[in-house]
């Protein structure tokens, strides 16, 4: 299989908790307490997967002490989400951390565009469903 649309089906697999969650708290298929956690924590581990791309390709190209920084920001962000007493604030922080590791990605890898626009249409579902989430909790 070609590595371009496996990658898109794995990524848009990847959205399925954030598209689920919210759907299944609406549906009151969930509860939205345990819809909320859920969704934090999910959007915990791929905002740190997030950082793990950069801290890979730190290492496996040129050495840069900036990108291997940035590549912690994504875990430690995602990590004090997980114990912030406030879920519609820690949601809005996640979202934050997807805008920003979009836009630093964009910078990064500026020549690949299967990868900026793959993280481009993940981004703006992920970033969207936070908002749905967030407002959900108002």
């Amino acid at each position: 299989m070609n590595v371009v649309p496996y990658s898109k089906l794995l990524g848009y697999c990847g959205l399925l908790p954030f598209l689920g969650l919210p759907l299944l708290s609406f549906l009151e298929g969930l509860s939205p307490l345990l819809s909320q956690t859920l969704f934090i924590q999910y959007s915990a581990v791929i905002l740190a997967f997030l950082g793990g791309v950069h801290w890979s390709d730190a290492l496996s190209r040129t050495f840069s002490k900036m990108q291997m920084s940035v590549a912690m920001l994504p875990s430690l962000l995602a990590w004090l989400c997980l114990f912030n007493p406030n879920g519609r604030v820690s949601i809005l922080l996640l979202a934050s951390g997807f805008i920003f590791m979009l836009l630093y990605d964009l910078r990064v890898f500026s020549s690949d565009k299967h990868y900026k626009r793959l993280r481009i249409e993940l981004t703006a579902v992920t970033v969207l469903m936070h908002f749905v989430m967030a407002g959900l909790f108002a």
